[in-house]
């Protein structure tokens, strides 16, 4: 820049970027310094467009990245990512009404106020009582 090699910057507003930078950093009048950048660098529309970007055609994704960069990010993204919130909320409720309900005690099977069945249909006698002639005597 302080060579006059304005060919290595890829375009004019890099360059007036860098001077407001310097000149704000120099504590100098940041208007005063670009508009002598400008004058010194002469025509901008005999620019060449040297630099990286220099000879080549501009496709798709070029086109589709400046959409991008003119997006005010910092009020998209939080619509974007209540959105997404919103949609996940509504996908785990429907999936949580779709699943059938069922009892979560039918796995323990039956508890102490179901006796288990019997194989037959009378009581058991006692095995240590005695008979009844025994105690008739």
């Amino acid at each position: 820049m302080e060579q006059g090699a304005w060919h290595s910057f890829p375009a004019p507003v890099y360059i007036r970027g860098f001077a407001r930078s310097y000149a704000k950093y120099l504590r100098l009048d940041e208007k005063e310094v670009v508009e002598e950048v400008v004058s010194e660098m002469g025509d901008l529309a005999e620019w060449d467009g040297g630099g990286s970007g220099a000879g080549r055609s501009r496709g798709p994704l070029d086109w589709i990245m400046l959409q991008f960069s003119r997006v005010r990010w910092t009020v998209v993204f939080p619509l974007f990512l209540g959105g997404a919130v919103v949609l996940i909320g509504w996908l785990a409720f429907r999936s949580w009404q779709a699943t059938p309900m069922r009892d979560s005690l039918d796995h323990l099977g039956p508890g102490l106020s179901e006796p288990k069945s019997r194989p037959s249909g009378t009581l058991p006698l006692p095995t240590n009582s005695p008979s009844p002639r025994a105690s008739a005597r």
